[in-house]
């Protein structure tokens, strides 16, 4: 349908952006309420997610405006540099590291550091509108998308739908449509606010991933850190009263602190002597550990609980797997293999570079170091799918199932995933947090306390320096590059293209491999020279 309706759809969106408009029609959606999974008392809302099904054909619009907006936030560096969410390059595990590499670096200077994760109540449905339009005018986001944003969110209407009940059309006042292309990036504008409370040169320190916000405060001890958390979140203009001009109360029993002291405390005290952090009179729990982005932290840093969770997780995906494998109705081997590739292994690794260290025997070791144990973990769990997928006794050799499975041995698979990761943070921009971290882990590894990042590259031996910079958003939109692109199919017909071509400039290339290397060349001609201008 495309070719049919393309042109119309342009004319249309011009329309609404020149003219300040938006289709009556495409405010009126449906509101599908799932249930949350895992939760113990389905007769509470907070049980239920909603998702708004909006029009495709404004959404296919809003995606377009999104896109712009993103690549203006990213040009001009209009929210902190430590928002990880809704942004191209940046990754849940990118937050974690940031969070381990600050704990460590306070840990070499002798400090503690306490952490105040936030839990925000009815994230996107309570956005006030008037609130976002501010917002966004004060990151300078443009007239155009702002006129845009304000129609888009003024009278909107909607339908509950639960299971076959559909409710009748309900006025919707405030909130960002869950499920718009627009909402992940207009949240991210709105809460920016949140992440600027703190003072970087009093060694405070903020993250967040859209919602999930964690706040820093490193110091000599625990009364100090716990004063400045204080401070940020109950002084004048701090987070409550960030909250309340927002709309975003802040979930206190969903609220943790974790105190990451190095010193190891007796659980069985429940941390009594320590100082305790209020948010609007209320306590917040102390814990040992917090599943923060879905990688389990703790106060160690010794990622015992979060490779316990992960295994239980694979054990029981690996066990429910084999259930697929009877003989007679069975899922065929290939996609026996293919499911455990794309399910199994994704929830044994997720996140993977941040609590898993390759096990290695440096020189002058008798034994391996590394995370010697979850390796042991995992190669049991592999072990149980490969005997799936192959159907073989259970007296058949690791390494054997590994082959006639067509999978990596676990060890090789896990370096794999490492390195991978390793490989992306070294090409990371500027502008991103992780790297000068990562830059300076490179040039010098600190004696004690090592971050996930220190250990990758002294295995791997990555020099950063030698890798190209990948720079997300790096051209507007509707970039148009000012050359164009020839690759003939044949020698006689790129020769005979050559000589129709009149263009000003010519660039000729080429590239081969030989011996696992790659060698490229690039001539540069310009019209009227018979000898090359440049050459690379």
């Amino acid at each position: 349908m495309l070719p049919l309706i393309l042109d119309h759809l342009f004319f249309i969106f011009q329309a609404t952006l020149e003219l300040g408009v938006y289709y009556d029609e495409w405010k009126i959606f449906t509101t599908v309420v799932l249930r949350k999974p895992g939760k113990p008392n389905y007769g509470v809302a907070k049980a239920y997610r909603p998702i708004a099904l909006l029009n495709t054909i404004s959404k296919v619009m809003t995606s377009i405006v999104a896109e712009g907006i993103s690549h203006l936030v990213e040009q001009h560096n209009l929210i902190p540099a430590t928002h990880f969410g809704g942004r191209p390059g940046h990754t849940t595990t990118d937050a974690v590291h940031y969070l381990v590499c600050k704990i460590k670096d306070a840990w070499r200077r002798g400090k503690v550091v306490s952490i105040l994760f936030l839990d925000v109540e009815g994230a996107f449905p309570n956005a006030v509108t008037e609130r976002l339009i501010h917002n966004l005018k004060c990151r300078r986001i443009p007239e155009v998308y702002v006129k845009l944003i304000k129609n888009l969110l003024t009278n909107r209407k909607t339908r509950l739908k639960f299971d076959d009940f559909i409710s009748e059309l309900i006025s919707i006042d405030n909130g960002i449509g869950q499920g718009d292309p627009l909402s992940m990036i207009l949240y991210i504008i709105y809460n920016a606010g949140l992440l600027e409370l703190v003072d970087r040169g009093n060694d405070e320190d903020a993250l967040g991933y859209v919602d999930d916000v964690a706040i820093l405060a490193v110091g000599d001890d625990l009364g100090e850190t716990t004063d400045k958390l204080s401070e940020i979140m109950n002084g004048q203009d701090g987070g409550l009263d960030w909250s309340k001009t927002h709309n975003s109360k802040f979930e206190v029993s969903k609220s943790v602190v974790m105190h990451a002291t190095r010193a190891q405390r007796n659980q069985d005290d429940n941390n009594a002597g320590n100082p305790r952090v209020e948010l609007d009179g209320l306590l917040v729990e102390e814990v040992e550990s917090f599943k923060y982005l879905g990688i389990y932290v703790d106060n160690q840093l010794r990622w015992t609980t979060h490779l316990q969770k992960a295994t239980e997780k694979a054990t029981n995906w690996a066990l429910n797997f084999r259930r697929l494998t009877r003989p007679s109705t069975g899922v065929s081997s290939k996609l026996m293999r293919q499911l455990y590739i794309t399910t199994v292994i994704p929830k044994m690794t997720y996140g993977l570079d941040v609590w898993y260290t390759p096990p290695t025997k440096p020189l002058g070791y008798r034994q391996n170091i590394g995370s010697v144990a979850a390796l042991r973990q995992m190669t049991k769990i592999q072990r149980i799918a490969t005997l799936a997928i192959t159907g073989g006794i259970k007296s058949t050799p690791t390494d054997l199932l590994d082959a006639h499975a067509g999978v990596l041995p676990i060890e090789l698979g896990l370096q794999k995933i490492c390195h991978r990761a390793t490989v992306r943070m070294a090409t990371l921009p500027n502008s991103h947090p992780l790297y000068r971290l990562f830059r300076k882990a490179a040039r010098e590894t600190p004696r004690t306390h090592k971050a996930p990042i220190d250990e990758l590259l002294r295995i791997y031996e990555l020099n950063p320096i030698r890798y190209e910079t990948i720079r997300p958003a790096m051209t507007t939109p509707d970039y148009t590059p000012p050359f164009s692109t020839k690759i003939a199919r044949s020698r006689n017909e790129s020769m005979k293209h050559e000589q129709n071509d009149q263009a000003r400039i010519k660039v000729f290339s080429d590239g081969s491999g030989y011996q696992g290397k790659i060698g490229a060349a690039a001539v540069l001609y310009r019209r009227g020279q018979p000898e090359p201008q440049a050459s690379l």
